[in-house]
Parts: structure tokens; C-alpha cells; sequence
């Protein structure tokens, strides 16, 4: 009889066993055949589940996001609100190398398939925004706040001390003023 196999964990854990030999060589100077090795799968059953390489790097980008997020999540449970602001922000300066090496990816990628790329970070936007709204309860406030923590973000290559992000001050210094 033959085995079920869930095609969506499937495809999760040829992504994620793909991930590390992305991070060292990057998608341009990597093969499909590599990748497969990498996955312990023949090079056809990758586009079983994925059309090209690009596509496990945006798998891989999808993984990863989801998994900070709801640890983010879970550590804000029964939080006060400064301290899921402290958390939020947290998520958006602390180095995440993976993260950001297959953001980075995903970027170079998407200079050519600009739909996916509006997608994906519309998607991300809403998702921190509406976490951001629910924290601050005030979309104008929400949206400064996101604007900034992604600023950060996107500036990952410099280490930022918790005490230098000022993300928890212009909360408290705005709030009262919108």
C-alpha cells in the first residue's frame, strides 16, 4: 500500500532542508540538483513541489516569518502593553542572520517577479499593523511604529543595543499627542 504524505509538510521540509546550503551559497550560484541533495530527494520530486529554486526561497522566507511571529505572539500573552512593545520591537532589532540573509534572497529574486513581491510584504504590513493597532489601539500611532521598526529591520547589518532602540520612547512620547 502506498504511503500518504502530506504534500504541504512535504514541501515545508524540502524548504527548510534546503535552507542551510541557500544561506552558504545563495540562490544564484546554486543548482536545483544541489538543492535536491540537500533534501535527500531526486531533482524531479523538487518540482513536485516547487516550480523553481526561487520558489523554496520564498518557502523558506514564509517559514521562518510565521515561526518569529508566533513566538512573538507567545511571549506577549498576558503582557502589559509596554511590554509588547518592548517584545514587538525586540523582533525587529535583534539580529536574525538567517532571517535576513534569506530576505535578502528573496529581494534579488523578486526585482523580476514584482506581484509576488507586493504580495508577500503587503501581506507582512497588514499582519504587523493590525498587531501593532491592537497593541497601541491608534492607527496613526500603529503605522509610525511599524514604519520605524521596519527601518530597522532592513538596517541588519549593524548589531543595535537594546538600551539604543527607541521604539518603547516614541510610544510613550506620542501617545498622548495624536
Amino acid at each position: 500500500m502506498a504511503k500518504m504524505v502530506n504534500k504541504e509538510e512535504k514541501r515545508k521540509q524540502i524548504a527548510l532542508d534546503c535552507k542551510d546550503l541557500l544561506l552558504q551559497k545563495g540562490i544564484k550560484k546554486i543548482t536545483v540538483s544541489e538543492l535536491a541533495n540537500a533534501a535527500g530527494i531526486g531533482k524531479g520530486t523538487i518540482y513536485e513541489y516547487f516550480s523553481n529554486k526561487e520558489d523554496i526561497v520564498f518557502e523558506i522566507l514564509n517559514i521562518l516569518s510565521e515561526e518569529y511571529y508566533e513566538k512573538m505572539l507567545l511571549q506577549m500573552q498576558n503582557k502589559t502593553t509596554l511590554e509588547k512593545l518592548n517584545i514587538f520591537f525586540e523582533f525587529f532589532v535583534t539580529k536574525k542572520d538567517d532571517l535576513i540573509k534569506i530576505y535578502k534572497e528573496f529581494l534579488a529574486i523578486n526585482l523580476s517577479e514584482e506581484q509576488k513581491f507586493i504580495e508577500f510584504h503587503s501581506f507582512l504590513k497588514e499582519t504587523y499593523q493590525s498587531l501593532l493597532k491592537e497593541i497601541v489601539k491608534d492607527e496613526k500611532l500603529a503605522t509610525m511604529l511599524l514604519a520605524y521598526a521596519t527601518g530597522y529591520f532592513l538596517q541588519k547589518e549593524t548589531t543595535l543595543k537594546k538600551e539604543e532602540f527607541l521604539g518603547v520612547e516614541i510610544y510613550k512620547m506620542l501617545k498622548g499627542k495624536l
